[in-house]
């Protein structure tokens, strides 16, 4: 069966067509998921958030950015692997599943994500501009597979450097590890037994420093159960975080019981809750004394916060309670001088 005209124009095989179509279906799921964690970021992410303007266009972003990071790792397959198309395929499918599934947080707008197509670029004008090795030795290797073995242990030191192990950190080593993956599948010679040696590196790092895994089988099902009405949002959302419903309330308290430009102060923070109402937290508070020179117009007090008994008093004297949601407290600033 010969492809259609269109994508002979734009030189892209009908199997990476059907890929880029189960990438945007399997990340349906992601538009779904609730507000329920928020890290640090680096600052372009941040300016990738703020002109996307909610979570639900950021991840559209994502969608659009990682069907073209694909596209574009195909062409480093192409340029490493020219004559070996079958690895190629495996490769791109590799990277395609451990970038999209949750096992390694491929659901989540992250930086490592948002990176990997300029790394991949990069190793593609580095391998262009690399001179054939010569190594004296009865085995004899190619430049692609020193480059993508190199390339993977050079990935595996920069997340050992990373001072909590997550699992998106790992996101950096997906693209050597999937053409080391396509050796290890279809290389007939002595580099699909070399493989093993950083693939087994790949593998031993995680399990020694601790990283997690998420389960991407009961993430699928878990959506399924969602979008076919055997459970409720409530009871969906729950399930990612126990304590997402309730933020979800409280932000739709502050939302209703502030303007945009009031400052609201949530002790201990809780990024969900600010950026679900859309409201600010106030300058950096360290004091009791800092809080007084600018109040904020509301505090919230989680139930899971540390105790801070100034606090606590300083609420007391200052505002009144106007509701409570499953043990947290929403105080309202009250119009006397602060004491």
């Amino acid at each position: 069966m010969s492809e259609p005209r269109f994508l002979k124009k734009i030189h892209v095989p009908q199997w990476l067509v059907l890929l880029l179509a189960l990438i945007f279906l399997f990340r349906i799921p992601s538009f779904f998921e609730p507000y329920y964690y928020g890290g640090e970021k680096p600052f372009s992410l941040y300016v990738s958030a703020a002109l996307a303007g909610n979570l639900f266009w950021l991840k559209a972003i994502l969608v659009g950015w990682m069907m073209g990071t694909t596209v574009l790792f195909w062409k480093l397959t192409k340029a490493l692997l020219p004559k070996e198309e079958r690895i190629q395929i495996v490769s791109v499918w590799v990277f395609a599943a451990l970038t999209t599934i949750p096992l390694l947080e491929g659901q989540t707008p992250n930086a490592e994500l948002f990176i990997t197509g300029p790394l991949i670029w990069g190793a593609l004008l580095v391998f262009v501009a690399m001179k054939k090795p010569k190594i004296k030795s009865r085995i004899r290797l190619s430049k692609t597979f020193l480059f993508v073995t190199a390339w993977l242990f050079l990935s595996l030191f920069a997340v050992m450097l990373f001072e909590r192990p997550r699992p998106h950190h790992l996101i950096l080593s997906v693209p050597p590890a999937a053409i080391l993956i396509g050796f290890l599948a279809l290389k007939k010679n002595w580099e699909q037994t070399l493989s093993i040696i950083p693939l087994f590196a790949l593998v031993a790092v995680p399990v020694i420093f601790n990283f997690r895994h998420y389960d991407s089988v009961g993430y699928y099902g878990r959506f399924l159960r969602f979008a076919t009405g055997a459970v409720g949002k409530e009871a969906y959302f729950s399930e990612f975080n126990s304590r997402a419903p309730r933020d979800y309330k409280l932000a739709q308290i502050i939302a209703t019981t502030t303007a945009r430009e009031d400052p609201v102060f949530i002790w201990e923070d809780s990024v969900p809750i600010y950026a679900l109402s859309r409201r600010l937290p106030p300058a950096r508070k360290e004091t009791i004394d800092d809080l007084a020179s600018s109040p904020p117009k509301l505090v919230v007090i989680l139930p899971e916060s540390s105790h801070f008994s100034e606090l606590r008093d300083f609420v007391a004297a200052n505002y009144f309670l106007i509701n409570e949601v499953e043990g947290a407290q929403i105080w309202k600033r009250a119009d006397i001088n602060f004491q």
